[in-house]
């Protein structure tokens, strides 16, 4: 029980040192630790909680939670097999000693689940605080202005506090889904995603990778619509765009603490799964199209500039695109589990009900 907690406590010094040292999060910069402070302000509890109180959880989850075959996918039980392996190739195995255990798939889902959350949880972190944060900022300022009475609501205003709601729930879901994985709430990974190129275009969704397709490829900034000259076209567009993203939302709760990119935690039906098998992909490309290239075509034709169109055609298209890889290497994972493949059955359109 105790070699546990050792493990689990020199597994999270690692990524906990890595963290502080690795350039991309910026702990020694000054000009870049700001974007993961967020991460930062959490890290250090996160550590010492698990080391005051890790040991009296993997006492109660043993004695009542016992479950031999999700103990195999724990990082921990991996970490004592890759010793035993290094003890063997050194030489410093006792006489009459069994040969190590050979590695296999539950040792491939522990580490890459692990490496799944250590990517995935400091991001997580910092997009719920920089959304909650807009959230309370936009209805500060939403009250102040109903108090007030000064004046109605603009277009921009209404359609920013209507997004700080939706994606301060969406993240806030989404940060417990990666952090709260137990078997006590049942949301333990069965699988993670096998593939290099299912990896390599989920990874290029996120910072620091979605920088490379940003390099080559342009779009229209998510708010550039507001700038059309018709006020009709922009109420429609910011309804259309609040719409998708509340659908993409709701993907999300449906998820509940079983969300998590790149992992199978079991197989959601219900809500907006029911209907498409990928809810989430569509009405997110459905809002980026809604309010980007109707603002493409406009710029174009007032720059007189049809260069412009074609590079922000070719920008949404590639953006499309990669969701739908994204899409495909799932259900390629998915589709080893028998319930998945029913889910296809009953489920057979991927975006469109009745066209994709």
């Amino acid at each position: 029980m105790r070699k546990d907690l050792v493990a689990d406590l020199i597994i999270i010094s690692l990524f906990w040192a890595a963290y502080k040292s690795a350039g991309e999060y910026g702990f020694k910069r000054t000009s870049g630790a700001g974007y993961y402070q967020p991460w930062f302000t959490m890290l250090d509890p996160i550590f010492w909680t698990y080391a005051v109180g890790g040991l009296p959880y993997i006492l109660l989850t043993r004695a009542l939670q016992h479950d031999p075959k999700a103990d195999r996918k724990l990082p921990a039980f991996t970490l004592f097999k890759a010793l035993k392996h290094i003890e063997a190739r050194l030489g410093f195995s006792k006489k009459g000693d069994a040969a190590p255990e050979p590695f296999n798939e539950f040792d491939r889902t522990a580490v890459l689940g692990l490496f799944v959350k250590a990517f995935f949880v400091p991001l997580m972190t910092v997009f719920f605080a920089d959304q909650f944060t807009n959230l309370v900022k936009n209805y500060s300022f939403a009250i102040g202005l109903l108090t007030s009475g000064a004046r109605k609501f603009t277009v921009r205003e209404s359609y920013d506090c209507a997004l700080s709601v939706i994606f301060a729930v969406d993240v806030g879901l989404a940060w417990a889904g990666y952090v709260l994985s137990s078997r006590w709430i049942k949301n333990g990974m069965v699988s993670v995603e096998p593939t290099v190129l299912g990896w390599l275009v989920a990874l290029l969704c996120y910072p620091p990778f979605n920088r490379v397709p940003g390099g080559y490829f342009s779009n229209p900034g998510e708010h550039a619509f507001l700038a059309l000259t018709s006020k009709p076209a922009v109420i429609l567009l910011a309804s259309c765009s609040i719409a998708s993203f509340a659908v993409y939302t709701a993907s999300t709760v449906v998820f509940g603490l079983h969300f998590s990119n790149l992992t199978h935690r079991g197989i959601i039906t219900t809500g907006p799964y029911s209907v498409v098998r990928h809810p989430a992909y569509a009405s997110k490309n459905f809002s980026w199209w809604c309010v980007m290239f109707p603002f493409a075509i406009y710029d174009a034709i007032t720059k007189q500039n049809v260069g412009t169109l074609i590079t922000h055609f070719v920008g949404l298209l590639s953006l499309s695109g990669l969701y739908y890889l994204r899409a495909i290497t799932e259900e390629r994972h998915l589709s080893k589990d028998p319930e998945y493949q029913d889910y296809m059955k009953r489920v057979p359109y991927r975006f469109i009900p009745g066209v994709l």
